[in-house]
Order: structure tokens, then sequence, then C-alpha cells
């Protein structure tokens, strides 16, 4: 019975590179660094908004990824190799997209609401 250090690498690597995006955010529009969607390549103010509220939630996530990964370590080191593999396949398939999915899912929302609203006190003004 050994704890798996892998399960933690995913969750080590997505906070670190969230870190990195939040403290290091892209400037402009580009299209090999930071959240690219359509709407956040819209203009620089949705760009500015996407990047910020998108790495802040990458930071959550990671923080997630890695009590995920402490959980299934553990629990996978105290299996047998098929059960293993099944938390494995849980962990990549199913744990590590949700993830994603709500990163982008959230991020959208986030801006479409945002840019609704301010469209709506612009036109108030």
């Amino acid at each position: 019975m050994q704890f798996q250090p892998a399960y933690l690498i995913i969750g080590i690597v997505f906070t670190i590179a969230a870190v990195i995006f939040k403290k290091f955010p892209p400037k402009k529009i580009n299209m090999w660094y930071g959240y690219r969607t359509g709407l956040s390549i819209k203009n620089q103010e949705t760009w500015e908004i996407a990047q910020e509220y998108s790495s802040k939630l990458m930071v959550i996530e990671g923080i997630i990824l890695i009590i995920f990964g402490v959980i299934f370590g553990v629990i996978s080191a105290q299996m047998e190799n098929k059960v293993k593999n099944v938390i494995l396949f849980i962990f990549i398939v199913i744990i590590i997209p949700v993830i994603f999915f709500w990163l982008i899912a959230s991020t959208e929302i986030y801006l479409r609401k945002y840019f609704n609203k301010k469209q709506v006190d612009e036109n108030i003004l």
C-alpha cells in the first residue's frame, strides 16, 4: 500500500498554471496564451475580464484537483490493480473533464452576464 502521487501532479500543474495566468495575464488578445474563446477575443475589454475571471476560477479548480488527487491517491493505494484502474479512469475521464467544462461554462456565463448588465447600464445613462 503506497500513496499514488500521480493524482496530485495534475492538480499541482493546474494550480501552478493558474497562478502564472493570474500573476502574468496576457495583456493583448493573442492565440497562444490565456483564456481564448469566441467571446473572450471579441474585444480587448472582454479579453481582460475573461483572463481575470478564468484565472481566479482556475486557482480554485486547481485546489479542488489537488484535494481529489489526495483522496484518489489514498484510496488507490489501498486497492488492488483492477480497482486502481477504475479509479484512474474515473479521475481522468470524469473528474478532469468536468473541471475543464466548469471553467469554460462558468467563464462564458460570467462574460455574458457581465456584458449584458453593462450594456443595460450604458443604455440607461
